[in-house]
């Protein structure tokens, strides 16, 4: 699997989808192209304000972009309905001027409900049971930092219907703290987490402590020995070769102090850290380019999605931690989401609840 050696992404340098975009009905108006075209690029700041039917194009195009084909006529006008709440959400968010924009990602036709069933835990993320650390910096942070520049991050992923995140979070972590120290990069297997790690449960969740321990106590094969497939079942029982497994990889993880932006950054600069925030909020789910701030409102019982942050950026004149996710490339900013550092928000929460329950490994 391929490396990322690559600058931070901005919306200005993400690949355009206007050429997605081509009205598939003739009898569309020219003003309604541009309105559609507007909306799936995203950065209006005005409502926008189509018909009925050109939403009925909208929703067809859509469809098309991501391969949905719906199983009858009944299906297809509730996730219509569905379509349109998410359509509203997107215009009243985008037409107030926020710093982060929303389109309509493939997620568009979810309920809130199927999502948190298919995409995040089911099981408490903040585990108080492991030591909590305090960092501060020894040295003044630099304004930015982004682990994919060193060339030791691995490329985005797309989980599919499987909350496999827990996993991956910590995966992220070691990659890259096994690219630091052996001088070489290697993709570890989520599925052998998910499949042999007791303590999880799969596809239906777990927690990134769990995942380090497992990975030291056992180690943990390639991507390549132990492809990720998804899924739970019969099919996916454990399948460890001990003989194929990279050993010593880390000794666990600890909990980093909570509400604290400088406490994080410190652990992100020696290494990519963890964050828990909730995953199925709209401003997440659909979120396409800028940085996610203050109105990414969380209650703690919400928190239910597991990220690696991968380091931080300056964007629109103020700070963002990258992180990122498991949702495919064509999800979010390069499947990468831009969050506020500020940690006043939602009462020391941050944005989406990220400074709830970080973590980082120990190595």
């Amino acid at each position: 699997m391929k490396y990322e050696q690559l600058l931070p992404p901005s919306s200005s340098s993400k690949p355009s989808r206007r050429r997605n975009l081509i009205p598939i009905f003739a009898i569309a108006t020219i003003a309604a192209i541009l309105a559609i075209n507007t909306l799936y690029q995203s950065p209006s700041s005005a409502q926008i304000n189509i018909s009925l039917k050109d939403k009925r194009d909208l929703f067809d195009q859509w469809k098309l972009k991501h391969k949905q084909d719906f199983s009858s006529p009944t299906e297809n006008e509730y996730r219509f309905e569905v379509f349109l709440s998410a359509l509203e959400y997107i215009e009243n968010h985008n037409s107030q001027n926020h710093s982060s924009v929303l389109g309509l990602t493939q997620f568009a036709a979810t309920t809130i409900e199927e999502f948190k069933a298919m995409r995040t835990s089911k099981l408490p993320k903040n585990d108080d049971s492991t030591p909590m650390v305090t960092l501060e910096p020894s040295t003044p942070l630099p304004s930015t930092w982004d682990w994919r520049v060193q060339g030791f991050v691995s490329t985005i992923v797309d989980q599919g219907q499987c909350d496999a995140v827990w996993a991956y979070a910590a995966i992220d972590c070691l990659e890259t703290h096994y690219a630091q120290t052996e001088d070489q990069n290697l993709t570890f297997s989520a599925q052998q987490i998910m499949d042999c790690d007791q303590n999880g449960e799969g596809c239906n969740g777990g927690t990134p402590q769990s995942a380090f321990q497992y990975a030291a106590q056992y180690g943990l094969q390639t991507e390549e020995t132990y492809p990720y497939k998804g899924g739970n079942g019969e099919n996916f029982k454990c399948k460890y070769n001990a003989s194929e497994a990279i050993k010593g990889l880390c000794t666990g993880s600890v909990n980093l102090a909570k509400k604290s932006s400088i406490v994080l950054q410190t652990a992100v600069y020696t290494n990519p850290a963890i964050v828990n925030i909730e995953g199925a909020a709209p401003d997440f789910m659909f979120y396409t380019s800028g940085v996610i701030g203050k109105t990414c409102k969380v209650q703690l019982a919400d928190i239910d999605h597991s990220l690696a942050v991968v380091g931080w950026v300056q964007m629109n004149g103020e700070g963002a931690y990258i992180l990122k996710n498991q949702w495919g490339w064509e999800w979010g900013d390069n499947g990468y989401a831009y969050i506020s550092m500020n940690s006043e928000i939602n009462n020391g929460l941050g944005a989406c609840g990220l400074f709830s329950s970080p973590l980082m490994g120990v190595y």
